[in-house]
């Protein structure tokens, strides 16, 4: 497989497990979309992928993806390419979630499930 396809699907994966924590109550709220772009922005380690995750976030929240599957597509991208993800990514990954998931108010709890899980999986 080459790089530029192996990052391509990696970000978008990514992307889908950001999407997951925005969308897990059914709608993607302004401000967890804005918390996840300055996350990105601001603290993202690898600055063309905080760019591909973007352009990935807004194809989903146009389709109107299914959250879940989404979040379920992520476990297992993860499962089988966990070798990809550094100390460094994993952290940032899990700090983003954490960001999305508190941006509108408080953790509720589909987000808080989520968030376990993330930290079961990335452990």
């Amino acid at each position: 497989m080459n790089t530029q396809l192996l990052e391509s699907t990696f970000y978008k994966n990514i992307s889908k497990l950001f999407y997951a924590f925005m969308a897990i109550d059914k709608h993607v709220r302004r401000e967890e979309y804005r918390a996840c772009m300055h996350q990105l922005k601001e603290t993202w380690p690898e600055k063309e992928g905080a760019v591909s995750i973007e352009q990935q976030l807004k194809k989903l929240i146009v389709n109107k993806e299914n959250a879940m599957h989404c979040f379920l597509n992520f476990e297992s991208y993860y499962k089988s390419h966990h070798f990809l993800f550094s100390i460094e990514f994993k952290k940032s990954i899990k700090n983003t979630a954490g960001i999305i998931a508190s941006a509108f108010g408080s953790k509720n709890k589909s987000e808080l499930i989520l968030l376990a899980k993330l930290q079961l999986l990335m452990k």
